[in-house]
């Protein structure tokens, strides 16, 4: 059975791990990412939404949740291409992250 939901939760992602994770995401059936309390920091989440940008029409992910993981502005804006280019995300939740005017102005679209 293909992979739907991938769940990290209060654990320390390396940069090394998440490179790694971006590029292995199983696109075709992943519906739900949260990386929720893993301390990605400023721009931690860029390599995953990279790839998920990548991917396009083809990414069927639905749901993103990277509550508390110190992310910005960059972060924001890359979740914001992911939205725009894969037309799927429906919900995600951005929940005690630094995101400023510039991250929330790129997701308001």
């Amino acid at each position: 059975s293909a992979l739907r939901k991938l769940h990290f939760g209060s654990v320390g992602l390396s940069q090394a791990f998440v490179s790694a994770l971006a590029g292995s995401l199983p696109a075709a059936s992943l519906r739900e990412l949260r990386l929720d309390y893993c301390s990605l920091g400023t721009g931690g989440f860029v390599p995953i939404a990279d790839a998920l940008e990548k991917l396009g029409a083809s990414c069927a992910l639905h749901t993103v949740s990277l509550i508390y993981n110190g992310l910005g502005d960059e972060d924001a804006q890359a979740l914001a291409r992911v939205i725009c280019v894969t037309a799927t995300v429906t919900s995600f939740n951005l929940h005690r992250n630094h995101i400023g005017n510039v991250g929330a102005e790129a997701l308001a679209g």
